[in-house]
């Protein structure tokens, strides 16, 4: 005999789980942060004239931006996914999968050349943030010791598809407290810190270059012109120089506000990866001779040079030159060396890809 009682708790048992997966499959659960109603608020994005005036998430998997309207589906890992109708109404692309972090009640949503931030005061406890890689790597002695030592000097900007998209993150010498350092979700490309310590230079990826301050606010666009990237302060913080160019890649300096833009090199090959000398000069690499070469601010006096000399220009020291961080070749890790190369010391236990950091004094 079949106990009805039990019949009556085995259906609802399903019923619920039925109900849970109905939620899961329309991108939702029961606590889904992104229910509501969010306004567009300017961030001083590049991208903000791409960003709908609202968006709207209900709890039946069904979304509206402006006036369009259609479906989402929250995908986890702070990835979602859109499909909206008339599609020519919205700038978000239908079956492209965006980022989206929420943070004390602004959802931040961002890809390629897109980035938009939206305020629901309902949200306001809420919080999505990713939590940072623990780094357990076993260590030496001698790597122990090093890492003690840079502790305190600074920090340390890279750009990383981490969660595949290029962000600037930020983090301690030895490793510890990683960090978005793009919340405004700039996607950011070749980041150099000011000899101050102060601002970020970059480059985002469709080459216009702009400043942000270290802690990822007053992002600054400088130069919207052309397609330039490797922008790098000059020893006393007043200029940049960067690469530039439509036919041939070729060496420019300007203003650290963006004015005064010359072009230094006109080989009619790609001239690229300029960096500074101590002295003020600039050294960068002919790409098609495979030589490097040094050269005056005003581009004068072109001399010739050997790599080694171009490695010591381009090396991302410590303060007190007491060590420096590079990316390890064919894994892309960033490791400290100690100031002779004899010690070394992986950062990070992920493997996400990191590169081009710079150590902020």
């Amino acid at each position: 005999m079949i106990n009805s009682n039990g019949t009556r708790k085995t259906v609802l048992i399903v019923s619920l789980i039925v109900i849970f997966f109905f939620f899961l499959s329309m991108g939702c659960s029961p606590q889904n942060q992104l229910i509501g109603k969010w306004t567009f608020r300017d961030s001083g994005s590049l991208y903000s004239n791409k960003c709908p005036l609202y968006l709207e998430f209900l709890g039946d998997g069904t979304s509206k931006a402006g006036s369009a309207s259609g479906k989402y589906k929250d995908m986890g890992n702070g990835n979602i996914m859109f499909d909206f109708a008339p599609v020519w109404k919205v700038s978000l692309q239908t079956g492209y999968v965006y980022e989206y972090i929420i943070t004390n009640g602004v959802l931040s949503i961002s890809a390629q050349n897109f980035y938009c931030e939206y305020t629901n005061p309902l949200n306001v406890s809420k919080t999505t943030e990713k939590p940072s890689p623990v780094v357990t790597l076993q260590r030496s002695t001698e790597q122990t010791d090093l890492l003690a030592s840079v502790r305190g000097k600074g920090k340390i900007i890279f750009e990383s598809t981490r969660n595949q998209l290029w962000h600037l993150y930020s983090m301690n010498p030895d490793g510890s407290d990683l960090r978005p350092l793009t919340k405004a979700g700039v996607i950011g490309h070749s980041p150099d810190c000011s000899p101050d310590g102060k601002r970020i230079v970059a480059n985002d990826i469709g080459g216009q270059i702009f400043t942000i301050n270290i802690d990822g606010t007053n992002q600054t666009p400088i130069l919207t012109s052309g397609k330039s990237i490797s922008p790098r302060w000059s020893p006393d913080g007043k200029q940049i120089v960067y690469v530039s160019g439509e036919g041939s890649n070729q060496i420019y300096i300007m203003n650290a506000d963006g004015s005064g833009q010359t072009q230094l090199t006109s080989t009619g090959e790609d001239n690229i990866i300029p960096v500074w000398t101590i002295e003020g000069q600039i050294a960068f690499y002919a790409q098609a001779e495979k030589k490097y070469y040094r050269m005056n601010s005003d581009g004068s006096e072109i001399k010739e040079i050997i790599k080694d000399e171009f490695d010591s220009y381009e090396r991302e020291w410590s303060p007190d030159k007491s060590a420096y961080v590079a990316v390890t070749q064919g894994t892309n890790d960033i490791t400290l060396f100690s100031a002779d190369s004899s010690v070394s010391a992986r950062l990070m236990e992920d493997k996400p890809g990191d590169f081009n950091p710079t150590w902020c004094p």
